[in-house]
């Protein structure tokens, strides 16, 4: 058999039982919300700046190693592209030295909003940002030497060096 439908004043002259766990609070006697005190605006605006500092120190580090994030992808792309030269090998070796040089050139822009803060030193998250872009500058010059671009054997220079002197005139030379 079922049970018979309750209506609503059966459910108002009924009080609903305390869920399992459940530890009822007072209400608070200084006006504030149920269940938080109201605490001295001095102690909780120390804490709230001290919290806002943290965060934007979080922030700015989160800035700096933001091209760490593309080392992993540059890294792969390399080594799917190959040390031949060929157009996309060459686009490739391009976007990863052009990408940290405009990383460089927009500094203080990437920071600017926690600068205006004025409460975190960014001294060291600045520095590893510069860090971490030279970094991926020198995985491209790595890049380029693999693929033969860089001057880094003598025969490279040989334009440079100077001729060896001949010691015994040949034949049909003409002597001035």
């Amino acid at each position: 058999m079922l049970p018979p439908l309750l209506t609503v004043n059966d459910c108002s002259q009924r009080p609903v039982p305390s869920p399992a766990g459940f530890a009822p609070i007072a209400p608070p006697k200084n006006g504030g919300r149920f269940g938080v005190a109201k605490q001295s605006t001095g102690k909780k605006d120390l804490t709230e700046q001290t919290r806002k500092a943290q965060l934007l120190e979080k922030k700015a580090w989160d800035i700096a190693y933001s091209g760490v994030k593309s080392m992993p992808m540059n890294l792969f792309m390399m080594y799917m592209s190959g040390n031949s030269l060929q157009i996309f090998t060459i686009l490739i070796t391009v976007m990863m030295f052009w990408n940290p040089i405009k990383s460089l050139m927009s500094l203080d822009k990437a920071f600017d909003p926690i600068a205006r803060s004025g409460s975190v030193q960014l001294f060291m998250p600045k520095a590893m940002f510069i860090a971490v872009n030279i970094g991926n500058m020198m995985i491209a010059m790595y890049k380029c030497a693999q693929m033969g671009l860089l001057p880094t054997s003598d025969s490279d220079w040989l334009a440079f060096a100077p001729g060896i002197p001949r010691t015994v005139p040949v034949p049909g030379e003409l002597l001035w």
